[in-house]
């Protein structure tokens, strides 16, 4: 079962880290570019909003029993298969050219 507290409190740092990631977009172009906090901020929160999305998608296909992901992309495109994420949306997340793997090897 989705444990519903779980998901709460996982949007909940979800919608925290967009947030503070259109606070940074407010920064002048020049500003983002040369100063390491700036940029380092944003990747930073865009690298925690990834994570919480993965978990939430992670907590999903466990529940629903559906197939183990082998890399982090195969989270969003299980879930679009299954029409839990819209289509659209999906593909748009896939088209990172470089994906990791959960379970690196040595």
């Amino acid at each position: 079962m989705v444990n519903q507290l779980l998901l709460s409190r996982r949007l909940n740092k979800l919608r925290e880290y967009v947030q503070l990631l259109k606070t940074i977009r407010l920064e002048a172009r020049d500003r983002f570019v040369s100063d390491p906090l700036v940029y380092g901020n944003a990747e930073r929160y865009l690298q925690l909003a990834i994570q919480v999305v993965l978990d939430i998608g992670n907590h999903i296909l466990s529940d629903r029993k559906l197939k183990e992901p082998e890399e982090y992309r195969d989270v969003v495109r299980i879930l679009g298969e299954q029409g839990i994420l819209p289509a659209a949306l999906a593909q748009r997340l896939l088209l990172n050219p470089k994906p990791r793997t959960l379970n690196p090897e040595p």
